[in-house]
């Protein structure tokens, strides 16, 4: 798959033996230029950086295996994940939601996020495509617009259906963790409702009560959505 910034590749890997397959991810220079000129051989740059740092503080993220530059682009190998994401990218909603399975998944993805944050960091790209699961166990990617808890010098980042409106209308960042929170409370009410959550709290009632959601999943969703 290629963008401007770069590209993403599955590949062989045959400085090994037995040879694996990788992922590559490719950070073009002068690729999607930002207005406060970070392109895509930064972010790339910046990604690995803080894989590094988060593998090491026991985050569930890829391991970095290589990193090197060709033709003045970025490049970075990482393992190829088992499983599969919680939502394909073609995929909008989950096909049966199940107020059962978006509990779980809360929980889990909670307890993720806790150890990005304890880290020091903010993940900002937290949705269901970047989540994989394999044999009960999730694994975050994308963290190319991560950024440390307390920055707020930087620009908006992430998918719009996962921002909050206050994230969505303003140029910069506030310091703190409610970008990926936010996202979390999605995900949750997707997972329960099959729909992405309302603006309006008596049209989110509605959809928990035609699902049978409890009160208890409702509350912390709500909680979350109030980011």
């Amino acid at each position: 798959m290629q963008r401007g910034k770069g590209g993403v590749y599955e590949a062989l890997d045959l400085t090994v033996s037995p040879a694996r397959l990788v992922i590559i991810k490719e950070g073009r220079r002068h690729g999607e230029t930002a207005f406060d000129g970070t392109d895509g051989y930064a972010r790339l740059r910046h990604e690995a950086r803080i894989l590094r740092r988060l593998r090491k503080a026991g985050a569930a993220v890829p391991e970095v295996q290589r990193e090197f530059t060709q033709n003045g682009n970025r490049y970075i190998v990482l393992e190829k994940l088992e499983g599969r994401p919680l939502l394909p990218p073609k995929r909008i909603q989950p096909a049966k939601p199940s107020w059962h399975r978006a509990d779980k998944i809360l929980n889990q993805l909670a307890a993720e996020l806790a150890r990005v944050h304890s880290a020091g960091w903010v993940w900002r790209d937290c949705k269901p495509s970047h989540v994989f699961l394999h044999r009960g166990r999730l694994t975050l990617i994308d963290f190319e617009g991560a950024c440390r808890i307390g920055d707020t010098n930087l620009l908006p980042w992430g998918s719009a259906e996962y921002a909050s409106v206050i994230c969505r209308s303003t140029p910069s960042r506030s310091a703190g963790l409610n970008e990926d929170l936010y996202a979390l409370g999605v995900i949750a009410f997707q997972f329960t409702t099959g729909s992405f959550p309302g603006c309006a709290a008596m049209s989110r009632a509605r959809l928990y009560a035609r699902t049978g959601c409890p009160e208890s999943l409702r509350s912390r969703i709500e909680e979350l959505l109030g980011r």
